[in-house]
C-alpha cells in the first residue's frame, strides 16, 4: 500500500491540485522569427482537497479542525512533487495548506494556526473594518 497523508487546508474554497510536466515552445515575436520558451502542461489526475467553508443549505460532512478541513488518505508521493511544484504558491507560502502522515503532527499544526487569517473569512458585522465603520446611515421620518 502507498503511504498516504493528511491534507489541513485553510482556503475557505479548497484546492484542485494536479502535476504538471515543462514542455519547450517556439514563440514569434517581432524582432526574431521565433524564441523557445517553457511552458507547463497538466498531467495525471486531479485531486480535490476539501476547503473549509460549510455549505449554509445542507449538513457538512467536512471533518474541521481550527478552522482547517481535513482531506484524508492522499498520495504522499503526489502532494510531495505537488508542493515542490507550487512551493511559492501563496496559500503554500503563507501555511493555509500543510500535510503529514502523523496525525499528532496535524493537530499540533492546526492548534498552532488556528489564528492564521487568509483574508477570505466572513465579515464579523460586530468588528467591521474601519473603513465601513465610517458610513452613515439616514435617519428614516426625519
Amino acid at each position: 500500500m502507498a503511504a498516504t497523508v493528511t491534507v489541513a487546508c485553510k482556503l475557505p474554497h479548497g484546492l484542485l491540485l494536479q502535476l504538471q510536466n515543462p514542455i519547450e515552445v517556439a514563440e514569434p515575436t517581432q524582432s526574431n522569427p521565433e524564441r523557445k520558451v517553457t511552458r507547463y502542461e497538466r498531467v495525471g489526475k486531479v485531486v480535490r482537497i476539501n476547503g473549509c467553508a460549510i455549505p449554509m443549505d445542507r449538513p457538512s460532512t467536512k471533518e474541521l479542525r481550527g478552522g482547517y478541513a481535513l482531506t484524508r488518505d492522499v498520495d504522499a508521493d503526489f502532494f510531495s512533487k505537488w508542493l515542490e511544484q507550487n512551493k511559492e504558491h501563496p496559500a503554500v507560502e503563507g501555511g493555509f495548506i500543510f500535510a503529514s502522515e502523523q496525525p499528532a503532527a496535524i493537530d499540533k499544526y492546526v492548534d498552532r494556526y488556528a489564528d492564521k487569517r487568509t483574508g477570505m473569512e466572513p465579515a464579523d458585522p460586530q468588528n467591521l473594518p474601519a473603513e465601513f465603520r465610517k458610513i452613515e446611515t439616514a435617519s428614516v421620518g426625519g
